[in-house]
This record gives structure tokens, C-alpha cells and sequence, in this order.
């Protein structure tokens, strides 16, 4: 083990020799073993930072793949109303496909009232207001003035209603629209106050295909099933609800994104590039090539189970691929295959041996085989680097403390002799012995 003291440097001052300068190279020249290693540590990070990213896109690759065969998939609807200004509605994946004529004879309103202008309150009144069966009082204090009255109920957090005054008048609104946001007014202040309605209370009033529906609120969610229907206006109109073939192709567009990232990064990752004459980090490595050849097989294939039908490859539904093995998804043949059998469509993908749960199927049993077995490999082999270097740096270190106390010594070794022969030759001379 080295010592915590640096050793005395002496380098040549009795020998005339730079033995610093000759640690330093020995100690170079032995350290050649260890940059090896530390490159070798570099070489497996770099090839671990490329298997996890190859694992993340195979994570992302497989949860659009999972997107395309889930339950419900393909049964995104949309509705689409012919008149917004007087009807507007999104659909659920459970609703019906069909048309409606849709009327609508009155909009909710919330109650409204106001009081006299400046109305004389004296400091104890109170106000009883009472919505939906529930009451809540507010007193007139003293000081107050008609907007700190206003304020008061305002900051109550279960207050029925909202507050303001306009004209010098005190304005109540329900917070719930609707017959039963109906607002009722008592108490010592009422009188004083003389609130009056401005605006009644009133329910939502529609026909769909002839049945009445009513709503305390404008948007109505249990007329249709699946459907939310917000009121805007008087007046008739039809509202169609059809498959969302746009959200579908989203869908399908993002697999492809996914499928290209991932297979971009392989080829990559396992190629020699003639062009930059750069090989991949993975290239040569059977294992991850053969997987590559494996996905672009299992994506150009034809679905087993659905042989003779219109639609049983990606190519039939319009996502193509390119002889580097990139997919395109043309957005024209797309529709086209979706508005002609969107159920065919769907079995493409989602089929007992559909495409989307085949490359799934693929991908989870590379992870779970290959990548997850790499990555534990890489945290042992860098551990191990580590351990090692550790260990010659450690070795290294005290080789060099005891050449550099070695070649201390000698120097004071040298020394000595010298300081010998000088007072003997002092001495010799001092005697006539010899000639100064």
C-alpha cells in the first residue's frame, strides 16, 4: 500500500539525473493496460446507451402496436352537426351510428334577480336564500355598503348563488341552471331589498327523432347513448354520428412512425455504412440482425387467419414498405379500405394472428429474451471494469510511490558519497597530499 506521505522528490540533484522524468515514462508505459480497459468500459457504454434506446423505441413501438388491437379501437365515433349554432355534440366509442333530427324549443337559464335601486338596509338584516331545498343566511352589518353585502355571500364557498351589483341594484344568479336553480328569497332584508326575477328559471327543452328531452343544463348526456349534446341555439337540425375514421388513421399513422424509428435505428445499429465507412455498434451481432429481418417479415406478412378475404396485409389497407424497410401509410387508400369494410380493416390489425398483436408478440419476446438479458450483462461488465481499474490504479499507485522513494534515496545516497569525497579531497590537500 502506498503511503499518505508524498515521497521526497530528488530528481538528479546529486546524480545530474532526471529520474522524475523516468518514473513518468515507466509509469506511462504501465499504465497502457489500464487505458485499455477504460476504453473497453467507453465501447460497453456506448453499446448499453444504444440497447436502451433500442429498448425504449421497442416500448413505444409496442404501445401503438397495442393502440390498434385493444378493445374499442376501431370504434371511435364522431358526430357532426349540421347546424352548430344551434346543436354541438361529441360521441363515445358506444354510440350508435345513425342520424338524428334534433329540435331544440328552449335553452336552460339560470334564475336571475335584482333588487330595488339602493335599497335601504339597516345593520342586523339578514337574507334567507334558499336553493334546492337548502338555505343559507347572510346579515347586513353595520358599515357594510350593497357591494360588501355582495361580497359576503360571494365568499361563501357553499353559497347557491353568485353575487354582483349593477346600478346601485343587487344582483343574485343561481349557480345552477335550470327549474330546480330556482331561487327563493325571505328573511328580514327581503322586503327592503325587493328582489324581483329578471330572468326565470328554465329547464332545457329538445326533440330527438321526435322524443322530448328536457336538462336543467345545456349539454345533455342521456338523451342518446354515448352522446353529449350541448345546446346552443333554437331551432331544428341533424346530427350524424358515424365511425371517426380520422382518429382511426391517427392511430395507424403513429404505428408507422414508431415501426420507422425503430427500424431506422437497427438497420443502423447493425450496417456498415459505405458512405461514412462507419460500422453500427451492433453490426455483426447475429441476434439483433436476425430480429430486423424478423419484424420487416412479420410486417410485410399476410394474416393467416383471414386468407381469401378483400383485406389481409398492411399492403391491401394502403401502409406500404420501401425496399430500406421504412412503412408509409398512404392516407387516400386508407380511407378508402376503412369507409369499404372497416370491420376488415380492424382484422388486419387486431385478428387472433392480426399484424398489430403479432409484432407485439415479436417485440415483448425480444425484450423479455435478449434486451433485458443484455442490459444486466452491461451493469456486470461495467462493474467488473470498474473493479479492475480500481484495483491497477491502487497497484500503479504504490509502484510509482516506491520508484520515486527509490530514486530519492539513491539521490541522497549519491549525495552523501559526494559530500565524502569532498572532505576527503579537503583533507588530502589540507596535507600537501594533493593540489587543491
Amino acid at each position: 500500500m502506498s503511503s499518505n506521505i508524498a515521497p521526497l522528490r530528488l530528481s538528479g540533484v546529486a546524480s545530474g539525473i532526471d529520474t522524475s522524468s523516468i518514473v513518468d515514462t515507466l509509469i506511462f508505459a504501465e499504465r497502457q493496460p489500464i487505458n485499455l480497459i477504460e476504453q473497453r468500459r467507453r465501447d460497453t457504454q456506448s453499446e448499453e446507451a444504444l440497447v436502451k434506446q433500442i429498448n425504449s423505441f421497442l416500448t413505444e413501438f409496442r404501445e401503438k402496436a397495442t393502440n390498434l388491437f385493444e378493445p374499442g379501437a376501431f370504434d371511435a365515433k364522431t358526430a357532426v352537426s349540421a347546424d352548430d349554432s344551434i346543436l354541438t355534440a361529441s360521441a363515445g366509442n358506444e354510440a350508435a351510428k345513425g342520424s338524428y333530427n334534433v329540435t331544440v324549443a328552449a335553452l336552460a337559464q339560470a334564475h336571475t334577480m335584482q333588487s330595488t335601486a339602493a335599497p335601504g338596509l339597516a345593520a342586523g338584516d339578514h337574507l334567507d336564500l334558499t336553493v334546492a331545498g337548502e338555505t343559507r343566511s347572510y346579515t347586513f352589518e353595520a358599515g357594510d355598503d350593497l357591494q360588501a353585502f355582495a361580497d359576503r355571500i360571494n365568499a361563501d364557498d357553499d353559497a347557491a348563488v353568485s353575487a354582483s351589483v349593477v346600478s346601485d341594484r343587487l344582483v343574485l344568479i343561481s349557480a345552477e341552471s335550470g327549474t330546480a336553480g330556482q331561487i327563493t328569497v325571505g328573511g328580514s332584508a327581503a322586503a327592503s331589498l325587493g328582489m324581483t326575477a329578471t330572468q326565470a328559471a328554465q329547464d332545457a327543452q329538445a326533440t330527438v327523432n321526435g322524443v322530448a328531452v328536457t336538462g336543467s343544463g345545456n349539454v345533455i348526456s342521456d338523451a342518446i347513448g354515448g352522446l353529449d349534446l350541448t345546446l346552443t341555439g333554437v331551432g331544428s337540425t341533424t346530427l350524424t354520428v358515424g365511425l371517426d375514421t380520422t382518429a382511426i388513421e391517427a392511430r395507424a399513422e403513429e404505428f408507422v412512425a414508431a415501426y420507422n424509428t425503430l427500424a431506422g435505428t437497427l438497420r443502423d445499429a447493425t450496417r456498415y455504412d459505405d458512405t461514412t465507412q462507419v460500422a453500427g455498434l451492433l453490426q455483426g451481432d447475429q441476434v439483433f440482425s436476425g430480429f430486423v429481418s424478423r419484424l420487416r417479415e412479420t410486417v410485410g406478412a399476410s394474416v393467416a387467419s383471414l386468407a381469401g378475404e378483400r383485406y389481409d396485409s398492411l399492403a391491401q389497407i394502403g401502409i406500404t414498405s420501401s425496399k430500406e424497410g421504412t412503412l408509409t401509410l398512404d392516407p387516400n387508400a386508407f380511407q378508402a379500405a376503412l369507409a369499404d369494410d372497416p370491420s376488415g380493416v380492424e382484422a388486419v390489425f387486431a385478428a387472433v394472428d392480426g399484424l398489430a398483436r403479432m409484432v407485439d408478440d415479436v417485440s415483448g419476446q425480444f425484450v423479455s429474451s435478449v434486451i433485458d438479458t443484455r442490459l444486466d450483462g452491461f451493469t456486470t461488465r461495467i462493474r467488473r471494469f470498474d473493479e479492475r481499474i480500481a484495483a491497477m490504479e491502487e497497484r500503479l499507485a504504490d509502484k510509482e510511490d516506491r520508484l520515486r522513494r527509490q530514486f530519492a534515496a539513491s539521490e541522497l545516497a549519491i549525495a552523501g558519497l559526494q559530500a565524502q569525497q569532498t572532505s576527503l579531497l579537503q583533507g588530502l590537500s589540507g596535507l600537501g597530499l594533493i593540489q587543491a
